[in-house]
């Protein structure tokens, strides 16, 4: 027996909070975490958590943030 796709909705909220660009991705009502830019072409993706990781662009923290949540949920 196959399992059928399931289909998901991410979505991106920009917000700017004290002056700083704040990209909020969310599965639903889910925070999966946060992707700021420090305007020097470095990025930094925060989990919920409070755990941070410094990249290089702003996909490769989203795709950091999707990856983290497929394996801890």
């Amino acid at each position: 027996m196959s399992k059928k796709t399931k289909t998901i909705e991410l979505v991106e909220d920009e917000k700017v909070i004290d002056g700083i660009e704040i990209s909020e991705l969310k599965l639903g009502d889910q925070l999966l975490g946060t992707v700021t830019d420090d305007g020097k072409n470095k990025f930094t993706a925060s989990l919920p958590d409070g755990e941070s990781f410094n990249v290089k662009s702003h996909e490769e923290a989203m795709n950091l943030l999707i990856s983290h949540y497929h394996l801890h949920s």
